[in-house]
């Protein structure tokens, strides 16, 4: 086993307290107090018990949540736990399933794993597909079913493939997440059969898309924030920009050079290269292997993005699902600005991903996605829109890419 903790123990203190001490003391002895983390057992006394159980998280490789017969409508103030989007036993089973740590779900028997149309969100209806072991509660843990449980541990943990997404530090409170998109080839655009296309979004090509990095959300207020107060490179960023005003909103009121400002310093800053997206980039990340006017299908629902003024206003980041590639508000939410010049359709479009910044003027570049304030054909995957780079407004953000580990451009 890795030195550092690689099992995070999650459990309801009034379903299975009890339980999940023998289990821990079982675990602890088989793997080593060091690798198993359990919030009672293996905080230390005066220090933030949040920011442990965040930290117990960020560095497990695999989460086991144990569900006892209380567990599913355990409630407080007369409202069910479980649809407290602020749960600890809900927030610690979807951070594992966002960040692709593996879940065992161990069952106190009798108790059965709860039915998807029991459980609320996106990633906690992912449950009941995971295969679940049952342990028998007494005073002594049946050794048989313990040393079942190492075993699927071990197995699991060889299994399971490194996640290759990364992290970039900002400041204390603001952390910029990577995730890692497999190159590939797509269609890009529109057929001419899509309902609501506009010319723009053709000819329809094919385009080889190499391997990048892209933020999972959008750039928050809090990363612009922490870039904001990094040396000017070539011009000044203001630290608050945004009409609508919170830490995890996306931040807006930000134009094209804002963006490339935000980008210079965060590059000279890492070491790395970070930039816009290209739009075949945008889209193929989009798409994530879809060829519908969705990555959700050709329907777009009010539980699916932020669109056509259901809010009115943004929203905190990561509240819709995100498609198969992690990303969230991808359809939606603000306009996201891309490198390319801005061009009247696809011909002679480059077909290998890179930005297309040739033969056009540059004052207009390409946005894409959508935004809150627009209705759903203007959230397509292709769906394309331009604006003058020195144009803001409060529906208009963007998102990071960075290219595989190289030299600074």
């Amino acid at each position: 086993m890795s030195s550092r903790r690689s099992i995070f123990i999650s459990y309801r203190r009034e379903d299975s307290q009890a339980f999940t001490r023998k289990l821990y003391d079982c675990l602890a002895a088989e793997l080593g107090p060091e690798n198993v983390f359990r919030d009672l057992d293996s905080m230390t006394a005066g220090l933030p018990w949040r920011d442990l159980i965040a930290n117990g998280l960020h560095s497990c490789q695999l989460l086991i949540a144990v569900i006892g017969p209380k567990w599913l409508n355990a409630s407080r103030d007369g409202q069910r736990r479980l649809d407290n989007p602020q749960d600890w036993v809900r927030l610690e089973i979807e951070y594992a399933f966002d960040q692709g740590i593996p879940v065992i779900p161990v069952l106190i028997a009798p108790t059965s794993i709860p039915s998807a149309q029991s459980l609320p969100g996106y990633w906690l209806k992912k449950l009941p597909d995971i295969q679940a072991q049952k342990i028998k509660d007494s005073d002594s843990l049946d050794p048989a079913q313990i040393n079942r449980l190492i075993r699927n541990i071990n197995t699991v943990l060889k299994e399971t493939k490194p996640s290759q997404n990364f992290q970039e530090k900002l400041s204390k409170d603001a952390t910029l997440q990577m995730v890692h998109i497999d190159g590939g080839t797509f269609w890009m655009g529109s057929a001419e059969r899509e309902k609501e296309r506009h010319d723009d979004e053709g000819p329809q090509h094919k385009v080889t898309v190499p391997t990048f990095y892209m933020s999972k959300y959008p750039v928050t207020q809090r990363q612009w924030y922490a870039v904001s107060l990094l040396p000017d490179v070539e011009r000044h960023l203001d630290p608050h920009p945004s009409y609508f005003k919170g830490d995890d909103l996306p931040v807006e009121n930000v134009d094209w050079y804002d963006a490339i400002e935000f980008f210079k310093r965060l590059s000279r800053k890492t070491g790395k290269s970070y930039r816009l997206p290209s739009e075949a980039e945008w889209e193929y990340a989009c798409r994530a292997g879809t060829t519908t006017r969705y990555f959700f299908g050709d329907n777009l629902t009010n539980e699916q993005a932020n669109f056509g003024f259901n809010q009115n206003e943004t929203t905190q980041l990561g509240l819709y699902p995100p498609n198969t590639n992690g990303l969230y508000d991808m359809h939606g939410h603000v306009w996201e600005w891309c490198e390319d010049h801005w061009h009247d359709n696809y011909s002679n479009a480059p077909t290998d991903g890179s930005a297309w910044i040739k033969d056009s003027d540059s004052k207009y570049r390409v946005m894409r996605g959508g935004s809150w304030s627009d209705f759903p054909k203007d959230c397509r995957s292709a769906h394309r829109n331009s604006l003058q780079t020195s144009d803001s407004d409060n529906n208009i953000g963007f998102r990071v890419v960075s290219a595989p580990p190289g030299s600074l451009p």
